[in-house]
């Protein structure tokens, strides 16, 4: 549990610097507000086209295979951005395999969550994972500071580097994860379909719930650097910005694992198809 929780982090703490920094890359290009939402967009629109076959995949090969494939992923993510991040096609390369890297890790963390906890203790053992990851979503904005936080734009090639040892520590952490016994006795079993899935008690009520929270986040990871930009913020005052939302978010998350306050189709769910970690 200790691994995997250290991989959630890792990959929040990539994925969460690497967002506000391509917005500011953007800026150095001197794009439009509305170029910065395709690339806020091009973030989710790979997961949006993959989340279904990634959950069956996970299922099927195992979680840490899958964990592997995400961390690999988001090292090549972040190699596009260090090597093409000066360029706005670039940029979009880069946010495409960041959501897919991304989407890999968090499938096979939350998969591994469902199906390693003992009956019972599901919402404790989610509420653990999830203050983790917000730990992770804390500590990636201030890495800001680190490279430039008295800059209006921080060094974006030196974040663009640092995340590639990152990620490349991430890939490590996903080979040593262990995967679930019972994911090779579901492999043979009969997929989930959509439908049926949206018939659980609740799951309805809590996707239109989460679209509503990550669309707030995602606008806000994209659009907080172009703002504070335009009022003549210093990148670092941004970074403690995302890390305070950051903080928020762990307060949330440690108080539901306190009390078991997870609605209950969280603990039925399959694998790969438990919360989104944002």
């Amino acid at each position: 549990m200790a691994l995997l929780l250290a991989h959630s982090v890792g990959t929040q703490v990539v994925t969460f610097v690497l967002r506000p920094t391509m917005s500011y890359g953007a800026i150095e290009l001197h794009v439009s507000a509305a170029w910065l939402g395709v690339l806020g967009a091009s973030f989710a629109v790979a997961p949006l086209v993959l989340a279904i076959p990634a959950g069956q995949a996970a299922d099927r090969y195992g979680e840490r295979r899958m964990a592997v494939a995400g961390a690999i992923l988001l090292t090549a993510a972040c190699a596009a951005f260090l090597a093409f991040g000066h360029t706005i096609p670039g940029l979009i390369a880069g946010g495409v395999l960041l959501g897919t890297g991304h989407l890999g890790c968090v499938i096979a963390q939350q998969a591994l969550v469902a199906n390693v906890t003992e009956r019972g203790r599901h919402d404790t053992a989610f509420g653990h994972y999830t203050f983790t990851a917000s730990l992770g979503q804390a500590a990636g904005p201030l890495l800001i500071i680190v490279f430039g936080g008295a800059l209006a734009i921080p060094d974006t090639g030196r974040i663009y580097l640092w995340t590639c040892g990152l990620a490349t520590v991430l890939v490590v952490l996903s080979a040593l994860l262990t995967g679930s016994p019972r994911a090779t006795a579901r492999a043979g079993g009969e997929a989930t379909g959509v439908r049926s899935l949206l018939r659980l008690p609740g799951l309805a009520h809590a996707l239109v719930t989460s679209c509503v929270v990550l669309a707030a986040v995602d606008i806000t990871l994209v659009y907080l650097p172009a703002l504070g930009t335009e009022q003549g913020l210093a990148s670092g005052v941004v970074g403690v910005l995302l890390a305070v939302r950051g903080v928020a978010s762990m307060g949330s998350r440690r108080c539901r694992c306190r009390c078991g306050c997870w609605p209950a189709c969280c603990s039925s769910w399959g694998s790969g198809w438990g919360w989104d970690s944002r």
